[in-house]
C-alpha cells in the first residue's frame, strides 16, 4: 500500500490502512486539523473504539511514539499508540495508529490546573541534549549539544524568511535582537521533556477531569519555560490556572522569559510552515509583532 503525507491522502486510504493494520473493519474516516507536515484522520471502527491515524515523517512520528509511551509510563494521560510503521526506508511514509481519548478540547480552568500538575511531572523527565527529540538505537536525546545551539538553529532561519518575503528585514532584525538579548539564550540546566505545542486543542477534559494531553508531534528537550510560554498564548486566565497547578508564581522575570519564548515559538512555527510548503504566515507574524510592540 502506498502511503504519503500529501494533503491529497484520502479518507478511503485511511480506512484501508486501519483495516489492514488492525485486522478490524473500519467503516469510514474524517480528516482532522494537523500540521502542514502530516495527515491526520479519525477512523471509525465497526466494533467501537475509534482510532487516530497519523501519517508523516518517520523521524517525527518515531519521536512522538516514544514520547506517548514515556508520559503514559509516568501516569500522564497521553495517547496510547496501538501500532505503527516506523521502520520504512522512505522518510515520509511512516504512520502511527492511536486510540481516541475520551472527552474533548477544553478551556476549563480547573482542568488546566490539573494539566499544570501533570506537566510538573512531565518536566521531571530529564534527557540529554537539547532541541527536537531524536530517537536513536542507543539513546533518546535532543539534537543539539546546548540550549544556546538549539535556539541559534531557529534564529538562523531568519535570513531565509527575509529573503522569501515572509518577514521584512526590519521585523527579522528586531526579532533576532529581542531573542538574543533576552535571558533565554543562557539556560544551562539539564534539558527536560517538552511538549512544545501545549494549547487548548491539545488538552482534553471528560466530565471536568483531565482526560488527555494529545499531539506530541513537536516533542523536544530543553527549558520547561518554553511549554509555559506556549500555554500563555491561550490567555491570562488559562496561564494563571496552569501556573497554579504547576506550583509557580508569575514574576516579572518569568514574564520577560515568557515573552521571549513566545517570539521563539512563533518564529520556529513560521519557519516550519515555510519549509513544509505552507502559506499560513499571518497568524505567526501577528503574534511576533504583538510581542515586539508592532515593530517592523
Amino acid at each position: 500500500m502506498t502511503l504519503d503525507n500529501d494533503p491529497d491522502l484520502t479518507e478511503g486510504s485511511a480506512t484501508s490502512i486501519v483495516t489492514q493494520e488492525l485486522g478490524v473493519r473500519a467503516t469510514g474516516a474524517r480528516r482532522v486539523a494537523g500540521s502542514v507536515g502530516n495527515a491526520t484522520f479519525v477512523v471509525r471502527v465497526a466494533s467501537g473504539g475509534d482510532v487516530v491515524l497519523k501519517v508523516g515523517s518517520r523521524d517525527l512520528l518515531t519521536a512522538e511514539t516514544w514520547a506517548c509511551g514515556r508520559v503514559r509510563d509516568a501516569g500522564i494521560p497521553g495517547p496510547e499508540v496501538v501500532t505503527h510503521r516506523l521502520d520504512t526506508d522512505a522518510v515520509d511514509t511512516a504512520f502511527i495508529i492511536m486510540r481516541v481519548l475520551p472527552g474533548e478540547p477544553t478551556r476549563d480552568l480547573d482542568v488546566w490546573r490539573q494539566a499544570g500538575r501533570s506537566f510538573r511531572a512531565v518536566h521531571d523527565i530529564r534527557l540529554p541534549g537539547y532541541g527536537a527529540l531524536a530517537v536513536r538505537p542507543d539513546e533518546v536525546r535532543g539534537r543539539h549539544g546546548s540550549w544556546h545551539d538549539a535556539l541559534d538553529s531557529v534564529l538562523a532561519r531568519i535570513p531565509d524568511l527575509v529573503t522569501a518575503g515572509v518577514l521584512t528585514r526590519d521585523l527579522g532584525g528586531h526579532l533576532d535582537q529581542a531573542i538574543r538579548s533576552s535571558g533565554i539564550m543562557t539556560y544551562r540546566e539539564p534539558g527536560v521533556l517538552l511538549h512544545r505545542d501545549l494549547k487548548p486543542q491539545h488538552v482534553f477534559a471528560d466530565r471536568a477531569r483531565l482526560a488527555g494531553i494529545i499531539d506530541w508531534g513537536d516533542v523536544g528537550v530543553g527549558d520547561p519555560m518554553l511549554d509555559i510560554a506556549r500555554v500563555s498564548m491561550a490567555g491570562q486566565e488559562i496561564l494563571s490556572a496552569f501556573l497554579d497547578g504547576y506550583g509557580l508564581s508569575l514574576t516579572p522575570e518569568l514574564g520577560d522569559n515568557i515573552r521571549a519564548y513566545r517570539l521563539l515559538w512563533n518564529l520556529a512555527a513560521l519557519a516550519f510552515e515555510f519549509s513544509a510548503g505552507g502559506d499560513w504566515f499571518d497568524f505567526y507574524r501577528r503574534n511576533i509583532q504583538a510581542d515586539l510592540g508592532a515593530r517592523g
